[in-house]
């Protein structure tokens, strides 16, 4: 496993990294502990789905991590509070390359990006893997089939569990499906999945999104 893992730290210095499937690497919390945090710091972006997100979260001391709810899909907000949590936590320590993570769940899709960020167009980013996830799922890749879809996200959405800004309340415009917001030196987009009704694919879901978005995403070092 050291040797892995030293091999792996010298080949992303010299690459634009994304690192996935956490869950499937570090098949024990304690694995998890020591070398989850050691890793993140060398790579430029994360993808995690909702069990990576609530393991990292609950490891780390996270907001909203406590012994209750840690199953099952986070709501908008408190994934964004834990995002916040996590790029400033990883991404703002010395030396760290980490300015880009990507959260997907059954509902929607949040990219979170730092400010100044060397990542662009993380708007179409995301709206590319909410379209993925729901045409590769209703195994549709050619085109999108409203009669197959239904969309979760409506009304009116909330932002943060933290803060009580009127800034962090919005109102979801299914003709405008990106939903941009700032905090502290970030940068967030949401995108609504269009959930496939009937789903036959989902092997390689997981993967499939997170490629996407970063085939969408610009890059500049």
């Amino acid at each position: 496993m050291l040797t892995g893992q030293v091999y792996f730290c010298r080949l992303v210095i010299l690459l634009n990294t994304h690192f996935l499937k956490i869950a499937s690497v570090f098949r024990s919390i304690l694995t998890i502990f020591f070398h989850f945090f050691q890793i993140v710091p060398r790579v430029d972006s994360i993808g995690l789905n909702e069990q990576e997100l609530w393991m990292v979260c609950r490891i780390g001391g996270g907001p909203h991590c406590n012994d209750k709810g840690l199953d099952g899909p986070p709501s908008i907000a408190i994934a964004s509070d834990i995002l916040h949590w996590m790029l400033d936590a990883l991404g703002r320590s010395g030396g760290s390359r980490l300015t880009r993570i990507h959260f997907h769940t059954l509902t929607y899709h949040m990219a979170v990006v730092a400010d100044p960020s060397p990542w662009r167009n993380q708007a179409s980013a995301v709206l590319a893997g909410t379209r993925i996830a729901a045409t590769q799922a209703c195994d549709d890749l050619d085109q999108v089939r409203p009669e197959k879809l239904e969309l979760r996200v409506t009304g009116e959405v909330r932002l943060s569990m933290l803060s009580n800004d009127e800034k962090f309340t919005r109102t979801f415009d299914p003709g405008r499906p990106v939903m941009t917001w700032h905090r502290p030196e970030m940068t967030f987009h949401l995108s609504p999945v269009l959930v496939c009704r009937k789903p036959v694919k989902t092997v390689g879901l997981g993967d499939a999104i997170s490629a996407t978005g970063l085939y969408y995403s610009g890059f500049e070092r």
